[in-house]
């Protein structure tokens, strides 16, 4: 498909739903919009419901541009835009369908809808799989499965499962790479035989060479999205001004998070003033407190953002660091201390939380009393060891009179420590830097 289309006509989303590498080789294709390895069931379900919404998007831009019309080519030769075909390819599918669970429900929701709407809006998947008691159930969904074209490789008997009992012709492929191809439900008048065509590494490595010097040469640039779900995403795969960017909304606080398990390219929080909007990052940590590299590059991102919309920053730091070497040549990790200096935020010790709680507590009641809501916001970051902040916190505002919403607050800090553990994760964060 690369080789016949150009990127404008093509993207390609390469999903590997359970924690495989294969499509590792296609990195850097051109005509790929996302690569996506390492990952687990809930990546691969995000991508599906994001799918789900382009197909939402595609067709409300088609009403409102070329109205009436209800396919790709129709849309551009009314509208003249270049609109891409999109090839879905998830290999070890049927890992999402193993179990009867929300992911599996919410999975089958989204590709059901793929399926059945996707065609008129240039959708196209390709499902590799493997038979198993979820798989049979799934495929038993006539209903579902008579929207896909079944290639069936030889002497396999999930190519017996697909095309039913009324088609022998699987039966009686035999060479390696033989398969069926078949549009109609498993009808046999329709069968198709085919030969499929193998291709070394090697090769391999030298077709996507050719391709993307092809695509430099005639201008393109967009780079695929990688996932891998074993390393931190990459942040300068996203604008630097796009991590200082603030809220579109006044006095409201915004920062970039991480990577999202989805099509999209960050995952912005937005902290807006009132009861309950705190944020608790919880992570591993080693043996001195001192949390992954990935939770400090959400500090960074934190702080970055915080140094450009708040003048007001006020960060603790209740173990100390001292920086750290991330195993990259001599390249040292800041300190938080020092990170905080280079962004001019505002850092504290340990023995200087007391002081900073009641200090707070204090501004909070004076605005209350002042009934004043709009005057410049603060920002307080508590870096410690996640399995021992909430109890610090609970020992220090204990001994603080405050106003019992900014208690309420604390406790809830101490409730989002004890449930976001079981969480499923919604990102994967930055490395420092």
């Amino acid at each position: 498909m690369s080789i016949a289309y150009s990127p404008e006509e093509l993207e390609l989303y390469l999903i590997d739903a359970k924690h495989g590498v294969e499509f590792n080789s296609y990195r850097n294709l051109p005509h790929a919009r996302m690569v996506a390895i390492n990952n687990e069931r809930e990546f691969a379900v995000a991508v599906l419901n994001s799918l789900d919404g382009e197909i939402a998007r595609r067709a409300e831009l088609m009403k409102q541009r070329a109205p009436g019309r209800t396919n790709l080519e129709d849309y551009r030769a009314v509208t003249g835009d270049q609109l891409p075909r999109i090839v879905v390819i998830i290999d070890e599918f049927h890992e999402i369908f193993e179990e009867d669970d929300r992911l599996g429900q919410a999975a089958f929701a989204a590709f059901s809808n793929i399926v059945r709407q996707g065609l008129s809006q240039a959708f196209t998947s390709c499902l590799p799989l493997k038979l198993s008691p979820a798989c049979r159930q799934w495929i038993a969904t006539r209903s579902l499965c008579s929207q896909l074209e079944w290639p069936s490789p030889a002497m396999s008997p999930t190519g017996q499962v697909v095309m039913g009992d009324t088609n022998p012709d699987v039966r009686f492929l035999s060479r390696a790479g033989e398969g069926l191809l078949n549009p109609s439900r498993g009808d046999p008048i329709a069968n198709v035989k085919f030969q499929g065509t193998f291709v070394t590494p090697d090769r391999r490595e030298q077709i996507v060479g050719q391709l993307i010097k092809k695509a430099v040469e005639t201008g393109w640039r967009r780079q695929p999205r990688v996932f891998d779900g074993d390393s931190f995403a990459d942040r300068s795969m996203v604008a630097s001004e796009v991590f200082t960017q603030p809220s579109d909304r006044a006095l409201r606080f915004r920062f970039i998070a991480g990577e999202p398990l989805s099509l999209d390219e960050y995952l912005p929080v937005i902290l807006r003033r009132g009861e309950g909007q705190n944020i608790a990052v919880i992570g591993a940590s080693d043996e001195d407190g001192i949390p992954e590299a990935g939770l400090l590059g959400m500090l960074h991102s934190l702080l970055i953002a915080a140094a450009h919309q708040i003048a007001d920053t006020q960060v603790v730091d209740l173990v100390n660091d001292e920086g750290d070497s991330l195993d990259r040549g001599d390249a040292r990790r800041l300190s938080v201390s020092d990170l905080c200096s280079a962004l001019n935020v505002t850092a504290h010790h340990r023995r200087a939380l007391d002081a900073v709680l009641r200090e707070t507590a204090h501004l909070v009641a004076e605005r209350i009393a002042l009934n004043d809501y709009r005057s410049p916001g603060r920002l307080l970051v508590l870096f410690r060891r996640s399995t021992r902040i909430g109890n610090l916190i609970q020992r220090t505002t204990t001994k603080i009179r405050c106003q019992m919403h900014f208690r309420r607050s604390c406790e809830m800090v101490l409730r989002w420590v004890s449930t976001l553990s079981s969480w499923p994760m919604v990102s994967r964060h930055y490395s420092v830097g």
